[in-house]
């Protein structure tokens, strides 16, 4: 009876034991961050691929698990209010670099003209003409050189909209359908590509003047899939987004003219209001070929300089 009573302490005390060193390894990971868990899941998939795989077939299997966030490596600390970087890769995956607020509900000021360029091209095609009004002129802003009773076809008229950010265009290109029936269109569309956080009261971004009412919203997860859609359909759109300029139109975006990464820039979108703060929209092509990277930053400061560091993330702290 004496020995019986001897395991059966010796089991309970194994079971403490491993209870006690369960508990300390969650603790553990827990507090290592999930990359460290991350690069957990990695090694052990590198232990079970190569146990089964010749050195070819292993290093093939390989590039296709990775990117992963490489060992200790410390995410970027980024101030803006959200922040997504989305890879893309070549047979149409999505997986997610980096996450900060990206379900938030935030203005976009001028990001909105992508889906203003989409709707433009679904509704009317690229070779419509476009009258150029006083009312469209009127708006906030100079940029596009647009002149009163100008006509343009909607091919020309995204090279302002696009480039230069230009809120005449986009007015000029509501007012031919008719605003209000253009911002239904634009609601309607966010609604069919499943953009749950995305709403529109314009088609150009601006602040509203009334303060009851609220600006055109979305998030940097919606916009990230919203950029996705239009290359993937409309790479029209992208291909002037990547140009540095364009007879007399100068993008404003700069990393289009400059930027210190390996990769090509794809183009992207800027916007500025008082509301929305910062805005960037930046594609670019990831390290060694594997898909397209998707960055979005909103509510920033110095929206290049947080999208500096989101985009330095996603090169230096991953394993290509």
């Amino acid at each position: 009876r004496g020995t019986t009573a001897g395991k059966e302490m010796t089991r309970s005390a194994k079971i403490f034991l491993g209870a006690c060193l369960t508990s300390f390894a969650l603790w553990f990971l827990a507090g290592a961050g999930i990359s460290m868990l991350k690069n957990f899941f990695f090694w052990h998939e590198v232990a079970r691929l190569s146990a089964h795989s010749s050195a070819d077939t292993l290093r093939a299997q390989l590039e296709k698990i990775r990117p992963t966030a490489k060992p200790g490596a410390i995410p970027p600390n980024i101030a803006a209010q959200a922040a997504f970087s989305l890879l893309i890769t070549p047979e149409g995956e999505e997986r997610v670099l980096f996450a900060k607020n990206q379900n938030r509900q935030l203005p976009i000021a001028s990001l909105t003209k992508l889906m203003t360029a989409l709707v433009s091209l679904e509704s009317y095609g690229p070779k419509k003409q476009i009258l150029v009004s006083a009312q469209a002129i009127a708006q906030e802003g100079d940029q596009g050189r647009l002149l009163v009773g100008q006509t343009l076809s909607v091919e020309e008229i995204l090279y302002p909209l696009l480039l230069e950010s230009s809120n005449d265009a986009a007015a000029a290109l509501a007012e031919h359908m008719g605003q209000e029936q253009f911002i239904g269109r634009m609601n309607n569309r966010a609604n069919t590509l499943r953009l749950t956080r995305t709403s529109f009261v314009n088609p150009n971004g601006l602040d509203p003047e009334d303060p009851e009412i609220l600006p055109n919203l979305s998030s940097a997860g919606d916009l990230a899939e919203l950029a996705v859609f239009v290359k993937q359909n409309y790479p029209e759109v992208f291909n002037i987004l990547v140009l540095p300029e364009f007879g007399p139109y100068v993008n404003t975006n700069e990393f289009v003219r400059s930027n210190g990464w390996h990769t090509k820039v794809l183009g992207g979108k800027t916007g500025q209001t008082d509301l929305a703060q910062g805005c960037l929209i930046l594609l670019l092509q990831s390290p060694k070929n594997k898909g397209y990277v998707v960055n979005v930053i909103l509510g920033a400061g110095n929206r290049f300089r947080e999208m500096q560091e989101l985009v330095d993330w996603t090169h230096d702290g991953y394993i290509w």
